[in-house]
């Protein structure tokens, strides 16, 4: 089954498209490649105690299109904090870069003193 590939903290990630399974994987592998075929094969269990098995269904990640998957990348690595590098489809990368651009974010101190923002 198909599963959209998003943005979570920084990593790459795709659930498991089955209704009423919850898990979610890295889309990409430890070579840092992307994944294009997944199984919903389970985890460890929150509480340390054991494995929980998956559903068993394959997952077929469906990613953007490289240019775009780069430059979401590129926005979203500017920010200083994982937590804040998040994003999901229909999403844009222009509606990222505003957000970069609201929250001042690669701005420098000259560009914020030509702005009126500073320091006294």
């Amino acid at each position: 089954m198909i599963s959209l590939v998003y943005m979570n903290h920084g990593r790459w990630v795709v659930d498991c498209p089955r209704d009423g399974c919850y898990w979610a994987y890295e889309a990409m592998t430890s070579e840092h490649r992307p994944r294009y075929q997944a199984a919903c094969e389970g985890g460890p269990d929150l509480f340390g105690r054991g494995w929980v098995q998956g559903c068993g269904i394959r997952i077929d990640p469906a990613w953007p299109p490289l240019d775009a998957a780069l430059e979401i990348e590129r926005i979203l690595f500017a920010r200083a904090r994982d937590v804040n590098r998040n994003w999901r489809h229909p999403e844009t990368v222009d509606g990222l870069s505003r957000e970069n651009e609201e929250l001042l974010i690669g701005w420098n101190l000259e560009r914020l003193a030509e702005a009126g923002i500073g320091v006294v």
